[in-house]
Parts: C-alpha cells; structure tokens; sequence
C-alpha cells in the first residue's frame, strides 16, 4: 500500500489538467476554427446554401412582380448560382476578418450588378410610353428605385450568417473585445494544463514508468468531457430543431453547427485513442520491468 501514496494526488492533478485542457481546446476552437472562414465554406457546400439563396430570391421576385408589372424574369435571369456562393463566401470572409481585427476594412457587398441593372432599365425603357410620360424626373427615379431594391434583396440574401449585419452594430466591438478574453483564456489555460502536468511529473518523479499511465487518463478524461457530449447533440440531431426563417441562413447556421461537430467528434476520438495507447503502454512497460525483475532475482 505504501506504493500508493501520490494516487490520490496524481488523481486531482489529472483531472485538473484535463479541465484546463478542455477551456484550452474551447477557446482554441473558437479563435482559429470559428472565426476562420474555411469551415463556413465547407458548410455551405454541404447544405446547398448558393441554391437556397437562388430559390429564395426567385420566390420573392415572383411577388414582387405583382406590384410591379415586372416579369420575374427580369430579375432572376442574370442571376447566377455560383457568383452568389462566391460573393456570399467573400462577404462573409470579409466580415469574419473585421470581427476579428478593428483595424481591418469594413466588409461591403462584391456582387456585379451590371447585367442585372441593364435587364431592368431595358425592359422599364421598352414597355413605357415616353410620350406620355409627363415627369423625366419621376421615370428615372422609378427606375432608379426598381434597380435599388433588386440590389437591396440580393445583398441582404449574401448576409448568410448575419455577420455582415452584425459588423454594422456595436456587436463589433463586443467580438473584439471577447476575442480578447478568448486570447487570454486559451493562454491561462494552457499555461494551467503545462503547470499541473509538471507537478504530475514531480509528485510521481519516483515513479517514472506510471508518468504515460497518468498522461493517458489525463488525455482520456479530457477527451470523453468533449466527445461524449458531442456524440449526444449528433445522435439526436440537436441542431436540426433550430428555427430560422429564412432557408438560406438556417442551412448555413446547421450546416456550420454540423460542419464543427464533426471536426470536434473526429479531433476528440484521435484524442481517446491516444489515451487509450498511453495507458496500454504503461501496462506493456510493467509487463517488461516485470519480467526484468524475475530474471534478475533468478540470476542472483
């Protein structure tokens, strides 16, 4: 028993570390996994956000023809499916990369609306009695108009998470300053974990062929805290109850909850299972020493 003097020690110690590894790894995720644009990328592609951007458009031009006298058509026939997933992607990158630097340009807008402005002002121009037209003024502010809510609607559909939006509002600074805090958690965290392993190291110092058991409870423990969890919200498809109203912002938003969980699930198993090898290597090490032992005391 007396062998046993530093377990319980080694026990706090290891669930330590593996907390402070775990707000490391949250943090760490949140700084260069969320607030990278890539992952949204890999999101929109998997939940068909270009198309559901391009259907959505093509069902509010189909009303808003109604009031107009304007064909649908007119419209939607210079829309292109993949220059709005283009545009949406750099909007959104833009707009990442404001949120996570104030000294960087405000986002805007790069879509190319020279087709669709010529569509509008051409078919206004050839189905309008100019003879009758009795104010140049009022004409060419109804075209001026027509083209800027047109404009106005694609825009806000390349909003896909809001972050655009957002960057307007004081929500900016808010980011910038929890980016802040985020920086500073992963930090202290790590600077934590780095401590707590070094007095696992100290307090089993006589003990150095136990030192890859207790590494591999610490990265086991810190891994099933994320993994199981993760695995639940996947199982019963956790974000697919959420509620937003528009299609194209709803796939985004699960697309990217998805999209993260999986990256999650895949990182934390590689973790598990190096736990689990650390562990197995420890009672592999015991085996050989044990062995050692008796060939000597056979010898002596």
């Amino acid at each position: 028993m007396k062998r046993l003097y530093h377990y319980p020690a080694m026990i706090v110690l290891a669930l330590l570390t593996a907390l402070f590894a775990v707000i490391f790894e949250v943090c760490t995720f949140f700084s260069l996994v969320l607030m990278k644009p890539e992952i949204y990328s890999e999101a929109m592609g998997s939940k068909g956000v270009s198309d559901a951007i391009y259907e959505d458009l093509n069902t509010y031009f189909e009303h808003y023809a109604a009031p107009t006298g304007i064909p649908k058509e007119v419209f939607t026939k210079s829309l292109d499916k993949s220059e709005l997933s283009k545009a949406a992607y750099q909007l959104l990158s833009d707009s990442l990369a404001y949120l996570s630097d104030p000294n960087a340009a405000k986002p805007e807008p790069q879509y190319d609306f020279t087709q669709l402005d010529k569509d509008i002002t051409d078919y206004i121009e050839a189905n309008t009695d100019h003879d009758k037209v009795e104010d140049k003024d009022e004409y060419n502010k109804l075209v001026e108009n027509t083209i800027s809510t047109a404009e106005g609607q694609i825009k806000s559909r390349l909003d896909v998470m809001m972050l655009y939006t957002l960057s307007k509002t004081g929500f900016a600074a808010k980011v910038h300053t929890c980016a802040g805090y985020i920086r500073f958690g992963a930090f202290a965290s790590a600077a934590a974990a780095v401590i707590f392993l070094a007095a696992m190291v100290i307090v089993d110092r006589r003990h150095p062929r136990d030192l890859p058991y207790w590494f591999g409870c610490t990265i086991f423990s810190a891994s099933t805290l994320v993994l199981v969890p993760s695995l639940y919200l996947q199982k019963v498809h956790f974000f697919d109850r959420f509620f937003v109203k528009s299609d194209y912002i709803y796939r985004t938003v699960t697309g990217l909850c998805d999209t993260a969980l999986d990256r999650i699930i895949t990182a934390q198993t590689i973790a598990l299972m190096v736990g689990i090898l650390l562990i197995l290597l420890t009672l592999v090490i015991h085996a050989i020493y044990l062995k050692y032992l008796r060939r000597r005391s056979r010898s002596s």
